[in-house]
């Protein structure tokens, strides 16, 4: 069975909307957390949770932003006690970014966030629909590295 255009189109535009809500229930949820950091050194915050010894500059390009956008965020976690940021030893050029305690307690409460919207996005889906989901959803993504 041949998909017409224009349900391609349509399930397209249905993963734009899904990924649209769940961005807006994450900002909600980390909101009404309080998390009293903004979303842009909270994203930062959690690329160094799983690669906590980088470069500003590697940073950057895991985030897919500028190292002037980096280095501004830094120095505001910085400045507020989430994270420390001290030159290496051996090459003045790197700084190596370490999270403190107030910035662990910040990703403890987003991680149990984050469960649970993952949680509520998948309920009701069965192992067998979400390894599905997982596939095609791959697939799409692999085609969209295709086109760079």
């Amino acid at each position: 069975m041949d998909c017409k255009l224009d349900e391609k189109k349509q399930a397209l535009m249905q993963l734009v909307e899904v990924v649209k809500k769940q961005k807006n229930i994450i900002e909600n949820r980390l909101t009404c957390e309080k998390l009293e950091i903004y979303p842009a050194q909270h994203k930062l915050l959690m690329q160094l949770a799983f690669d906590n010894s980088i470069s500003q500059k590697e940073l950057a390009a895991r985030l897919q932003v500028s190292q002037a956008t980096v280095a501004v965020s830094l120095k505001k976690l910085v400045k507020e006690g989430y994270v420390e940021k001290q030159n290496q030893e051996d090459d003045n050029r790197f700084n190596v970014i370490t999270i403190t305690e107030k910035g662990k307690g910040i990703i403890e409460r987003s991680v149990k966030i984050f469960d649970n919207i993952d949680e509520n996005m998948l309920r009701g889906f069965s192992d067998e629909e979400v390894n599905t989901l997982f596939s095609l959803l791959k697939r799409v993504s692999n085609n969209l590295d295709d086109i760079n």
